[in-house]
């Protein structure tokens, strides 16, 4: 389930950020984590093979971390292990600039029992990341827009007088029908509305362009020659 997830994030090309309590053991050896316990269990080798698979990085392992434990028994304070992970794709892992594991406890939550207060033995974490304002402008430059076309100034003015005083789109609303059905009805009468006076442009993909200049040579000609047809109209009907 780990895995299909980040595969697929991976095929599009996503920031892969995984944080959690995996409640696994990954040990102490070159795919684990110096300074912790040596056993290994059977997630935390799954947790390997998946790091090293799919080329992710596990950053309790980095110099980027600061801190070990990420669970200290509140009971018996000698008690220690890492179940607490931080993961990142090789992409997002040079972007976090930062990990810290809270082990001396001053940001841990904490609830009340009776009276009495009761510890998380989980320890936070926290996690500095680098924002890049160039690729958030391009990815904002990329987005599909919809372009408003006029056609004239007067319609426009035209329409807003049409939409705020319009008694029929006013009379969709009422306490004693549904609230979808009105919804419909005052929807459909508003695009009526907008299609008088206003109409909208979808912004064309390169493809719909390559696809307008494919045209045939018959095509073209015969786009010319109707074009040319109308004009001689136009200009009879000016003349008589």
């Amino acid at each position: 389930m780990w895995e299909q997830a980040i595969i697929e994030m991976q095929i599009n090309r996503e920031h892969i950020l995984w944080i959690g309590d995996l409640n696994v053991k990954v040990g102490n050896d070159a795919q684990g984590i110096k300074g912790s316990h040596s056993d290994i269990t059977y997630g935390g080798k799954m947790l390997q093979n998946i790091v090293k698979k799919r080329d992710m990085q596990l950053i309790n392992a980095t110099e980027k971390c600061g801190g070990l434990w990420t669970r200290i028994n509140t009971g018996n304070k000698d008690q220690k292990s890492i179940l607490d992970y931080v993961i990142a794709s090789r992409k997002l892992e040079k972007k976090i600039k930062e990990m810290q594991i809270d082990e001396d406890g001053l940001y841990i939550p904490t609830r009340y029992k009776a009276e009495t207060i009761v510890e998380t033995d989980h320890r936070p974490i926290v996690i500095k990341i680098e924002r890049d304002q160039q690729e958030e402008e391009d990815n904002e430059k990329d987005k599909d827009t919809l372009e408003w076309n006029f056609r004239k100034e007067t319609e426009v003015n035209k329409y807003k007088a049409e939409t705020e005083a319009s008694e029929e789109l006013s009379r969709m609303w009422s306490k004693n029908s549904d609230i979808q059905e009105q919804y419909y009805q005052w929807e459909n009468n508003l695009e009526k509305n907008i299609g008088q006076y206003v109409y909208i442009q979808e912004k064309k993909t390169a493809c719909q362009w390559r696809d307008e200049r494919s045209m045939t040579k018959d095509e073209t000609s015969e786009s010319k020659e109707k074009n040319r047809e109308e004009i001689i109209e136009g200009l009879e009907s000016v003349i008589i």
